[in-house]
């Protein structure tokens, strides 16, 4: 069951909203749904990713590393990793921010 569970995972991309309270919107998986002014947390099962823009405000920052813990305790019962990316002119992505690309241009194809 562990097994099948963290690799039949379906991806999931939040973006954190508002200033004022705490929301975030399940939106549609790619490249295109980032933007250098938000936060946003992929859910892609044991590996739980918090990507900020570069111009990210530190609270946006702040409630999305929340979500991300939050999902890995209450989904993943701890199971898994919260990985922070921050967003980068580099090209080359390696380790973990390879994944975070891979996963999150996978269902474009």
């Amino acid at each position: 069951f562990f097994f099948f569970f963290f690799f039949s995972h379906v991806p999931r991309l939040y973006q954190s909203l508002s200033d004022k309270e705490i929301k975030f919107k399940l939106i549609k998986l790619g490249f295109d749904a980032l933007s250098t002014d938000a936060a946003f947390v992929l859910d892609a099962g044991a590996k739980i990713f918090a990507w900020y823009g570069s111009e990210t405000k530190k609270l946006h920052r702040f409630r999305t590393l929340a979500l991300a813990k939050r999902i890995l305790s209450e989904e993943r019962s701890g199971k898994g990793r919260v990985i922070e990316i921050e967003q980068s002119e580099d090209e080359n992505a390696e380790g973990d921010e390879a994944d975070f690309w891979e996963i999150l241009t996978s269902k474009m194809e």
